[in-house]
């Protein structure tokens, strides 16, 4: 797993978190421009927080997967005033990572 600190100050804030559009939707990925629309990071904790899923454990099976290429980025997330690191995954592995979640483990809610 790679960590990417992003050094913040006057001309150096926090990549900043949006909205995106993924497959007919929105997501929160990080803003700005990426080489590959594929390699966009996407922050773990919300989709984790909306499935209801401990961001912890889902981070630990990441973190075990080649796929997964998992960072942990500082981050801006949009309404909060402070900058905070988060676990991220490229774009195109967030399908791969939804795929490997049973769904009984998932709020009846969420599903």
């Amino acid at each position: 797993m790679t960590t990417v600190h992003t050094p913040i100050g006057a001309g150096n804030p926090a990549p900043a978190l949006a909205r995106v559009p993924f497959r007919g939707g929105f997501i929160l990925a990080a803003a700005g421009p990426v080489d590959q629309e594929g390699a966009r990071p996407v922050p773990l904790r919300p989709f984790c927080e909306a499935l209801r899923l401990d961001p912890d454990t889902q981070a630990r099976k990441l973190k075990g997967k080649p796929w997964a290429c998992p960072v942990i980025m500082t981050v801006q997330v949009p309404g909060d005033v402070q900058a905070r690191e988060m676990l991220c995954i490229p774009l195109r592995a967030l399908p791969m990572w939804l795929a490997t979640i049973h769904p009984a483990k998932v709020a009846p809610e969420a599903r």
